[in-house]
C-alpha cells in the first residue's frame, strides 16, 4: 500500500511539471496550484457520447502517441455556458510526459447548465482517452486537473449528487475513472485552466 501511495505521488509530481511546462509554453509563468483530492477507482460501464471538435491552434490528437504506453497521462478539463442554462462548451487538453497528444474543444448546444458542461467535457477527455489506450487503459495512470469544485468534490465522493440531472452525468464520470489503474481528480485555479485550455 505505501509503494503505491508513492508511485501516485510521484505521478502527481510529474503531471504538476508537465503541467507547468505547457503553461510556460503558452507564455504563462509559475506551476499551476493544485489541491490533491483521493484516489477513484470506481467500475467501467458504456454512455453517452458529445460534439467534439479539434481547437483550431492547438496539436492534433495522435493516436500513436497515446497508444505508445509513455504515461502517465494528465487531463486539463474545463466547460460552461453562455447563460445559464444556456449554449453548453467545453475543452480539455489531454498529455503525456512526451507533450500535448490532444487539444480538443466542445459544443453541447442549447439548454446546458455550467455544471453539466463541466460534468460532459470531463467524460468526453475521459471516453477519448480510454478509447485511445484500448487494453492499456486498466494498466495507466491518469491525473485529472479541472476548476469545478462540484465536479471534482463530487467524483471524488465528497461531496453528495443532489441534482438529479447531474446524476448521469456522475455515474458516467465515475465509471470512466474506474477504467483506469490509477486516477487522481484535483482541482486547481481556474486561472490554471485558462493557461492551458484558453479559456
Amino acid at each position: 500500500m505505501i509503494a503505491l501511495v508513492r508511485e501516485l505521488q510521484e505521478t502527481v509530481a510529474e503531471q504538476d511539471a508537465l503541467i507547468a511546462r505547457q503553461a510556460e509554453a503558452l507564455g504563462a509563468s509559475g506551476p499551476p496550484a493544485a489541491k490533491p483530492t483521493r484516489t477513484t477507482r470506481p467500475g467501467l460501464s458504456p454512455g453517452g457520447t458529445s460534439q467534439v471538435q479539434p481547437g483550431p491552434s492547438a496539436p492534433g490528437p495522435s493516436t500513436t502517441a497515446m497508444s505508445s504506453k509513455t504515461g502517465p497521462f494528465a487531463i486539463v478539463f474545463d466547460g460552461g455556458s453562455l447563460g445559464n442554462p444556456g449554449k453548453g462548451y467545453g475543452s480539455f487538453q489531454i498529455s503525456a510526459p512526451t507533450g500535448v497528444l490532444a487539444h480538443e474543444k466542445l459544443n453541447f448546444g442549447d439548454r446546458v447548465t455550467n455544471n453539466q458542461a463541466e460534468y460532459r467535457t470531463l467524460i468526453a477527455a475521459l471516453e477519448r482517452l480510454a478509447a485511445d489506450l484500448g487494453g492499456d487503459v486498466a494498466q495507466t495512470a491518469v491525473v485529472v486537473n479541472g476548476d469545478s469544485a462540484l465536479v471534482v468534490n463530487q467524483v471524488n465522493g465528497d461531496w453528495k449528487v443532489k441534482h438529479p440531472d447531474l446524476a448521469p452525468l456522475h455515474r458516467r464520470a465515475v465509471e470512466l475513472l474506474g477504467a483506469f489503474g490509477k486516477t487522481d481528480v484535483r482541482w486547481h485555479r481556474r486561472s490554471n485552466s485558462v493557461k492551458v485550455l484558453g479559456h
